[in-house]
């Protein structure tokens, strides 16, 4: 009891409250934010462009680097619907695995898909202000991204590859796998395919 003054005995609020009151609430007015420029360079460290194939595009193909990252949508394909989605749940960036083109489109015009306008996608970015980013090849041969697959069907990823890198033995494509022992009966390429069915539907 001698620590404490007679003030903060009685409950009364002291200096040390009102600091603690005042620092927590400059805390929790801070935020972490981060440009859709810097978000593509971390994700370029991870899976580098000098990994893609030479025909590949790769990181951002559409969008303005300054502007920082409100949400990020993640989808197989920059279709036109994906875009439009992204935009409905506010994100400002769209990270795809397969580029939204290969060949820059010569075209550019609001229609529902690639196929009536190669650049649809593109107009649909601009237009909802959503950013495009792929990795696609890059992170085909990621031996970091290797080890996801394997991992969801219940397999062990070896670190080896059917089709290395020529710059890289740790890195490429087709992931050798070894099937975890069980008690269960042995695996047969029916169990493996059903298994695949259930995960990735």
């Amino acid at each position: 009891m001698g620590l404490f003054n007679k003030q903060e005995r009685a409950g009364a609020p002291t200096k040390r409250d009102a600091l603690s009151r005042r620092g927590s609430a400059e805390l929790a007015t801070k935020t972490f934010s981060v440009t859709i420029g810097a978000l593509e360079t971390a994700l370029l460290k991870e899976f580098p462009a000098a990994d893609a194939e030479p025909w590949d595009r790769t990181g951002l193909l559409v969008g303005e680097r300054a502007l920082p990252v409100t949400k990020v949508a993640v989808a197989l394909d920059a279709t036109v619907e994906a875009i439009a989605e992204a935009h409905a749940i506010g994100a400002n960036l769209l990270v795809t695995h397969h580029p939204a083109y290969l060949d820059a489109p010569g075209t550019f015009a609001p229609e529902a898909s690639a196929a009536a306008c190669p650049g649809a996608e593109v107009w649909a970015a601009i237009r909802h202000q959503v950013a495009l980013m792929d990795f696609h090849t890059a992170l085909d041969v990621s031996p970091r991204a290797a080890r996801v697959l394997p991992g969801m069907l219940g397999l062990k990823f070896t670190g080896k590859f059917a089709e290395p890198l020529a710059t890289s033995r740790r890195k490429g494509y087709g992931q050798l796998c070894e099937v975890p022992a069980n008690g269960e009966a042995p695996e047969t390429l029916s169990r493996l395919a059903a298994r695949a069915t259930a995960v990735f539907g």
